[in-house]
């Protein structure tokens, strides 16, 4: 254990990014130094129990300040660490590896995540993390060496099952079996079974290059895997790259320390790419109150800008926050581009005819980050909704929960426990994507508190209304000129005003899918635009080094599962 706390104090000492000590509950250094022995023996009884510096660390790390989280974590370690047969020695564990991991100290990570091995209680959770760090690292034998152990300690870990097909599949090809002279694209492509927004984004950015640059053979690069040589390589060999869309300007999910938000690449890698690189509709995700710690995002942000020919934002609240961060002399590279599932009637094959006057309400609910999206007013929201429900119902509509994700049918779940009231659940992240368009397109009004259970069956030409616990869903609104289709997760309100809402639409549908289809137009100008400018095109000899240099059957139309 006394070499444990020493390689910590030695790897918070390497950390160059200021401290935030917001949530410190241990003394500064040196702050009672003029006390005498008495006082300093008081003191060290009034020092935080173990288990208040472990909630300290948390709660930094729930604000991804995971530099401070560190510090905190070094002081108990160094101060008293727990027994290694306790609880709270496997949650200092579990937790010290996950902030090692969001500082890219990758190997130092999986050395802790080993001591979890030896708890019947974590083994299977801390090898399925051992996992997704060696499929970070493109270290594929590793991974799923650790992810079958992972699974033969506890079938049901889902994280040890996606990591191992991650790791068996990966969704990067070698340099033989890739593309020359086509377009890399890093996103973040989900697995099976994962959020149906996630799933239609990357597919949604290609449909709006191939719909304006034609048929184009496709790169794809997962935006939480260290873009290491190989991806510098293989992108090197393409003729242009392309980065988007969704919230990927965040920092706290899939953290790393190579860049401070979802693409994790470190400067000197990104600084070596030769090909054009544009940011393809992404947003500033962060929710109200939270911030980028340090400065790593700022200036690896200012990187991408000086080498990018484009900084797509898909609304103009995220171009706002972004042009903030930069000099003056960038801000004609932050440009309007909006999400393309927006446009999704334009650019998506093979779409089921449009039904109107289904008389079909679909309600979305979100609770990843609860605490962030209803504070302690989780209560107060449910009863709304269940107030929202009664009066759409009594109209005569048929009210469903669409779920992208399985957490989604919780609000489903509290109906009927807190008030009796079941809802259908249309599970849209275990429906394929042409499945989900198929509902969406057949509802006659979306309510939707995701971004995507909003944008998506607006481009599809359905209805929508937002409940905004994210300033995202707002800005879209403002943007296409409907703020009035926006309300308040947290307006006393709600229930009513979503439900008069809700039954206009109902009886003029067609007067608001009509005005979807201008607006559809609108975005679609800046979309196309961008497009044109990300795609770049190929010449003669992009296409001549395109048919000497690439195997049959490399084009890649559809990202894979990730």
């Amino acid at each position: 254990m006394a070499i444990l706390a020493g390689k910590l104090r030695t790897t918070a000492d390497d950390q160059d990014q200021p401290i935030d000590r917001d949530h410190r509950l241990v003394p500064e250094p040196g702050q009672d130094q003029d006390q005498d022995h008495d006082q300093d023996r008081s003191a060290r009884a009034d020092q935080p129990t173990i288990g208040q510096r472990l909630a300290c660390a948390e709660a930094q790390v729930a604000d991804a300040d995971f530099v401070a989280a560190l510090q905190t974590l070094t002081e108990l370690a160094a101060a008293e660490l727990p027994s290694s047969s306790s609880g709270d020695f496997q949650r200092f564990i579990l937790l010290l590896a996950r902030v090692l991991r969001a500082l890219s100290r990758y190997d130092a990570a999986r050395d802790v995540l080993q001591l979890a091995r030896h708890s019947t209680l974590t083994a299977s959770r801390a090898a399925a993390e051992e996992a997704e760090i060696a499929w970070i690292q493109h270290d594929y034998d590793r991974g799923a060496e650790a992810a079958t152990y992972a699974l033969r300690a506890n079938l049901a870990n889902r994280k040890a099952e996606i990591a191992l097909r991650r790791c068996r599949q990966p969704i990067t090809p070698s340099l033989a079996d890739a593309p020359t002279g086509g377009v890399g694209h890093v996103a973040f492509y989900v697995s099976e079974g994962g959020n149906f927004g996630d799933v239609a984004l990357p597919v949604s950015v290609r449909e709006s290059i191939e719909h304006v640059a034609g048929q184009t053979d496709w790169l794809p690069i997962h935006a939480h895997q260290v873009f290491d040589e190989a991806r510098l390589e293989l992108v090197n060999g393409q003729r242009s790259l392309i980065i988007g869309g969704g919230g990927l300007f965040l920092p706290d999910t899939s953290p790393n320390g190579n860049s401070g938000w979802q693409w994790n690449v470190p400067a000197e890698l990104l600084n070596r790419i030769e090909v054009p690189i544009s940011v393809f509709a992404v947003g500033f995700n962060l929710f109200t109150g939270q911030r980028f710690r340090g400065d790593l995002f700022t200036r690896n942000l200012l990187a991408l800008t000086e080498r990018a020919q484009l900084i797509g934002l898909r609304n103009h609240g995220s171009m706002a926050a972004v042009r903030a961060m930069l000099p003056e002399r960038l801000h004609e590279r932050v440009r309007f581009v909006p999400c393309p599932t927006t446009i999704t009637e334009h650019i998506h094959p093979g779409l089921p005819p449009a039904r109107s006057g289904t008389g079909v309400v679909l309600l979305n609910a979100a609770f990843d980050r609860a605490e962030r999206r209803f504070g302690d007013g989780y209560a107060a929201f449910l009863e709304q909704i269940h107030r929202f429900a009664q009066r759409v119902r009594a109209a005569g509509a048929e009210l469903r929960l669409a779920a992208h994700l399985p957490a989604d049918e919780k609000l489903a779940d509290d109906l009927d426990s807190s008030y009796g009231v079941r809802l259908p659940i249309d599970p849209l992240y275990d429906r394929t994507l042409d499945q989900g368009y198929a509902i969406y397109r057949a509802a006659s009004v979306v309510v939707g508190m995701r971004g995507h259970a909003t944008m998506i069956p607006f481009g599809l030409g359905t209805p929508v209304l937002s409940i905004v616990s994210h300033p995202k869903l707002r800005f879209f609104c403002e943007d296409i000129g409907r703020p009035d289709w926006a309300f308040d997760a947290d307006d006393p309100r709600l229930g009513s005003l979503l439900a008069d809402r809700v039954i206009d639409i109902l009886g003029t549908e067609d007067a608001y899918r009509a005005d979807i289809a201008r607006l559809q137009l609108g975005l679609k100008e800046h979309i196309d635009a961008a497009a044109r400018d990300a795609a770049v095109l190929p010449g003669p000899q992009d296409v001549s080094r395109a048919s000497a240099g690439s195997p049959p059957g490399v084009a890649v139309r559809r990202p894979t599962a990730g």
